[in-house]
Formats: C-alpha cells, sequence, structure tokens
C-alpha cells in the first residue's frame, strides 16, 4: 500500500502567508485579503487515496471514489483526504469553499474538486456497465464523505473529508493542489499549496 501523507502548519509568519498568496492570484481573484489574517494559525494534512486504499476503507462494491470501467480517462477519478485543524486564538473561523479548490497536473492542465452534487450526478449519468454500485448508495457514500461546498472550522476542532478530482490527470508527475483558506466574511487567509508526486 502506497500512501503519501503531506503536512503544512501556519505559524502566523506573515512574510510566508504573503509569498502563498501572491503564487495564488493568477489562477483566479481570491477576493478580499482579512485584514488579521496573519492570526491564523492551522495544521493541514492530505493524504493521497491510492485504490488499495480505497478499497480497504470503502469496499470495492457502492464505492464513488475507484475510476469507473471505462478506458476513458477523462472519468479517472483522484481522491485525497484532507484534514485541516484550526489552532487560531480565541474565535477565529477557517472556511474552504470546494469551488476555489483546483489541482493542476503535469499537462498544465487545472481541475478542479468535485462537489457532492456532481459527483453523485457523474455517477447516475454513467451506463451500468460502468458503475461501481448502485446510484442510491453511491450518493451516501458521496454525502458522508466529500467536503461540502463550503465548511467552516473553528477554533480548536478538525474537521476531515475527502476531495475528488475528475479527469486525465497524469500518474507519476508532480502536480500541485491548491487550497484557499478563508474567514466566515469570505475573506482570505493564506493559500495552501501542495506539490504531489504519485
Amino acid at each position: 500500500m502506497r500512501r503519501n501523507a503531506l503536512r503544512f502548519g501556519i505559524a502566523g509568519a506573515v512574510a510566508l502567508s504573503l509569498i502563498i498568496y501572491s503564487c495564488g492570484t493568477d489562477r483566479y481573484s481570491l477576493g478580499r485579503r482579512a485584514p488579521d489574517s496573519d492570526q491564523y494559525r492551522y495544521e493541514l494534512t492530505l493524504t493521497f487515496l491510492d485504490e488499495e486504499e480505497l478499497i480497504e476503507r470503502f469496499s470495492e462494491i457502492n464505492n464513488p471514489f475507484l475510476s469507473p470501467y471505462t478506458f476513458m480517462k477523462d472519468k479517472n477519478l483522484t481522491t485525497f483526504e484532507l484534514v485541516l485543524e484550526n489552532q487560531s486564538p480565541g474565535n477565529l473561523t477557517l472556511q474552504i469553499a470546494l469551488s476555489t479548490v483546483t489541482l493542476a497536473s503535469g499537462t498544465n492542465k487545472t481541475y478542479y474538486a468535485r462537489n457532492q452534487f456532481k459527483l453523485s450526478q457523474f455517477w447516475e449519468g454513467l451506463p451500468d456497465d460502468q458503475q461501481t454500485g448502485t446510484p442510491g448508495k453511491l450518493k451516501y457514500v458521496i454525502n458522508k464523505n466529500v467536503l461540502e461546498n463550503s465548511t467552516y472550522v473553528k477554533s480548536g476542532e478538525t474537521i476531515r473529508g475527502l476531495l475528488v478530482f475528475q479527469g486525465n490527470i497524469q500518474k507519476w508527475s508532480e502536480t500541485e493542489v491548491h487550497i484557499p483558506l478563508f474567514n466566515e466574511r469570505d475573506e482570505f487567509i493564506v493559500e495552501y499549496v501542495e506539490k504531489v508526486i504519485f
């Protein structure tokens, strides 16, 4: 079993925050920067889940995180587990907005994380011979494990959920996962960027 665990924690270093912030602004507007962004502390762990790990956790049947039975590589799924611990003092809330989470592959293409609705819709649209289970059971597993469109983490709390990307993502090549973090007012705090080699 091959697992790729990646860790990153912010200790409130303003310079580091500004460097990461400047790296992310070319791709899309991250909005207004929070005036108190240097007060936030967090630990984020991102773990790539290979097929063996996915089967061990969710079985082989009714597993919506395994790629469907097809030779069409644009339907391939790539899954990560994200754990975010908010270590900020006081009452500071962190937010993950799923629509801003991206994976940039070695083919210079950017893939956006699938939300619960889009991933369920993806499975519902496949023919029976490409299914890994029944639509109702697949949807249940998706809603229970995939991060919601907006996930809020209060000080002292930890959340755990899956990020799923769909497309012809090149394995054995370097990719980057970008996870912007916001506060509860949708103001930008910092962008977590991690290079991954599957």
